[in-house]
């Protein structure tokens, strides 16, 4: 891959993998009965994928279902619990844990205690649709993770509305040490996907706008039958040293 880079322009680009779909590159994270999700709760993916690019270096990835894997977690603002090698860690493959967060995120007053004693932290709330994504490699990993969100298009002609892919974010990272989580604030506008002035009682509970009255509209970026199912599809390729720090 040196000799390549180096008597070639831009030969370093050759080796960048693209964003695939396949089930070997990621997995599909499916939020389904989207209005009657509660505030500030998350849903939650996991699933692993090979390490590296190069076909001598990994073998095939071992992803759990969407079905299977995705769990309801309570109220809160956490991220996944930290990380912890287990017997069925491998040098080629990694597990990655996916936290959605749609409706806000809630970190929750608590006490921190530090040498000089004790102190109080208040509660926050952020007005964002979050994204989080853990690594659990043992060693450091560099990858360019791509997420992708599905809309439904306005109906034409008398047909229904096509789902596609309306938005996809980009961006490289190296996992590792203490830095093993990666956000996406702002996946989506939080007033498009939840409603005009959506407000949160103290329970996290409520969901209305100024009228009083429960908001009727809805997201193009919920699809399905019922436009109460939200999609996102999570792409992590490993990229190998020669690669460039950024991508234009």
């Amino acid at each position: 891959m040196e000799e390549v880079a180096r008597l070639y322009p831009h030969g370093e680009l050759l080796f960048i993998p693209r964003l695939y779909t396949s089930d070997k590159w990621g997995a599909l994270l499916v939020v389904e009965h989207f209005s009657l999700l509660p505030a500030y709760h998350s849903r939650t993916l996991v699933f692993s994928g090979p390490t590296s690019c190069a076909e001598h270096a990994c073998s095939s990835s071992h992803h759990h279902s969407p079905g299977s894997s995705r769990h309801h977690l309570g109220n809160g603002g956490s991220n996944a619990g930290p990380y912890s090698a287990t017997a069925s860690s491998s040098d080629r493959h990694c597990e990655w844990v996916v936290d959605l967060y749609p409706k806000g995120v809630w970190f929750q007053r608590c006490q921190l205690i530090v040498w000089q004693g004790t102190v109080e932290v208040p509660e926050a709330v952020l007005r964002t649709v979050r994204l989080s994504l853990t690594c659990r490699h043992p060693w450091p990993v560099r990858v360019q993770v791509g997420v992708l969100v599905w809309a439904t298009s306005p109906p034409a002609g008398g047909n229904g509305g096509v789902e596609h892919i309306a938005r996809v974010l980009r961006k490289i990272h190296r996992f590792g040490g203490e830095d093993r989580v990666l956000n996406f604030d702002e996946l989506l506008s939080f007033d498009e996907l939840n409603g005009p002035e959506v407000i949160m009682n103290d329970n996290g509970n409520l969901r209305c706008c100024s009228s009083s009255t429960m908001y009727q509209g809805s997201s193009s970026y919920l699809v399905g039958k019922e436009r109460d199912t939200l999609k996102v599809h999570i792409v992590i390729a490993p990229l190998s040293e020669i690669c460039p720090p950024f991508i234009q």
